[in-house]
């Protein structure tokens, strides 16, 4: 069995050093390879995900499987624009383009900042829901990052997968975390959460940005490089407070950074419209490409978790 990939480099900065996004494994979907076989890959590879594409017959749209190292996913942020950029040079260019995942129809397009001549590839992220936690919950969570208070009460925010978003008092602070990797993993499934999505606002030569960073324990990433699925979380959890605050609902964008805690310095970009959808946004480029050769009677068992 012959398996072609494309590894990405996503959420990259406009002259960012090579190699500093999120990386990311697509691979072409052949028909015999079955979920258990991509979860085993996926494992195998141990990127925080990787994908396996079908394009569908009307070359508008296309079918991909999420996998972290450990289950497969409804819907990220990175996966998705990483295999979109994969996908776009056999997609029918006179149209939008949908990418059919566990989260549903999701449109995708691309477009042209006007002070950057790379595409920056986008995705319309499943619409959130935001939740309380419990305050013996919120203590635990400050505990587990070693943070102290939360700027305000964190919230679960479900946008496919779910995330316990928390915002910090300063960019210093989210730099700062040295969580305990244990403890984080126990308050995230006390919570119900894929994971933490720790927040907070600053400015930078480039003006106004948010600093995050991801923590995903319960999958054995206990850092996400640059996340989609997180930000676009922190986005909703935003305008969910400038809601409850004003009473009103205004669309804004967001630039966010993440990665630099770990050696690496990604960028996306967010718009909340005044219904609070949001839209990501990011680059994405090609490193590398090649094949999996694979026995016929590779093995068809995974003894991790293969749901959401």
């Amino acid at each position: 069995m012959k398996l072609h990939y494309h590894l990405f480099d996503v959420f990259v900065r406009a002259n960012g050093a090579p190699l500093s996004g999120n990386p990311l494994a697509v691979f072409d979907m052949p028909e015999a390879i079955s979920t258990n076989q991509q979860q085993l890959i996926a494992n195998w590879l141990n990127f925080s995900e990787s994908t396996f594409l079908t394009l569908m017959a009307d070359r508008q749209s296309y079918t991909a499987r999420i996998y972290t190292p450990k289950r497969e996913l409804p819907f990220a942020g990175h996966p998705t624009l990483g295999s979109y950029a994969a996908m776009l040079p056999k997609l029918d260019a006179s149209h939008r383009h949908v990418q059919h995942c566990g989260a549903g129809a999701l449109p995708v397009w691309s477009e042209k900042l006007s002070t950057d001549a790379e595409l920056i590839y986008w995705v319309q992220a499943p619409s959130a829901k935001v939740s309380e936690i419990s305050a013996k919950h919120q203590n635990a969570l400050s505990n587990a990052l070693g943070s102290g208070a939360f700027l305000a009460p964190a919230k679960n925010v479900n946008n496919g997968p779910i995330w316990t978003v928390i915002q910090l008092a300063s960019t210093e602070r989210v730099l700062a975390l040295r969580p305990n990797s244990s403890e984080l993993a126990a308050a995230n499934t006390a919570c119900g959460s894929l994971g933490a999505a720790v927040f907070a606002f600053g400015s930078d030569a480039q003006g106004d940005y948010l600093e995050s960073r991801c923590f995903v324990p319960l999958d054995d990433i206990l850092e996400d490089p640059v996340t989609g699925s997180g930000n676009a979380a922190i986005a909703a959890f935003v305008f969910w407070q400038r809601q409850q605050s004003a009473g009103v609902s205004e669309s804004f964008a967001l630039r966010a950074r993440q990665g630099r805690a770990i050696g690496r310095d990604g960028e996306l970009f967010l718009r909340v419209d005044a219904t609070g959808g949001v839209q990501l946004g990011g680059r994405a480029r090609e490193v590398a490409s090649g094949s999996f050769e694979l026995a016929d009677d590779f093995t068809d068992t995974f003894s991790g978790r293969t749901t959401t």
